[in-house]
């Protein structure tokens, strides 16, 4: 028997579906996900979404055929995130499985640019290199984070602002 597994990670462009046995283990997700992305499967970490550390690989999977959880695959356990806004770089280490909204979160508060509380809210992430790329708030962030430094870039950006007009 088999049960579904949604997943996201190094080199996908959306949350992927993958099939692992009912009695299986981050290691069945690994195996998986590697065939996807067309890496070696030992060189895999599992992460369970926003995670700061991968699962250990004979773990029993928590959430399968739960599209709320989705787990992240990627080859690094930290990526290294900078973050560009007016004058200024910010740079940190986040998990891979960490949401783009958790990101943006840290960029337009205290310890990030310190924006103003009634701009925040209409800021955005946009990749460096790939401004007209859409970045959805729930992706996770090992998605944009490949080569072997496994880093990302971003603009902080003020997103359109809707006028009211019809």
């Amino acid at each position: 028997m088999k049960q579904n597994v949604f997943i996201d990670g190094q080199h996908l462009k959306e949350i992927q579906v993958v099939a692992v046995p009912a009695d299986g283990n981050a290691r069945s997700i690994a195996q998986e996900a590697a065939k996807l992305i067309g890496v070696d499967a030992e060189s895999l970490l599992v992460f369970k979404e926003d995670a700061e550390e991968p699962l250990n690989l004979d773990s029993k999977l928590e959430g399968a055929d739960d599209p709320g959880m989705t787990h992240h695959v990627h080859q690094a356990e930290k990526v290294s995130v900078k973050i560009y806004y007016l004058n200024g770089v910010k740079q940190r280490f986040f998990s891979p499985a960490t949401r783009i909204q958790v990101v943006l979160d840290w960029a337009v508060g205290p310890e990030g640019f310190n924006v103003d509380v009634s701009v925040a809210p209409e800021m955005e992430l946009a990749l460096t290199d790939k401004p007209e790329e859409e970045i959805p708030r729930s992706a996770h962030l090992g998605r944009y984070a490949g080569g072997k430094e496994h880093e990302v870039e971003f603009d902080l950006v003020r997103g359109i602002i809707p006028n009211g007009a019809v």
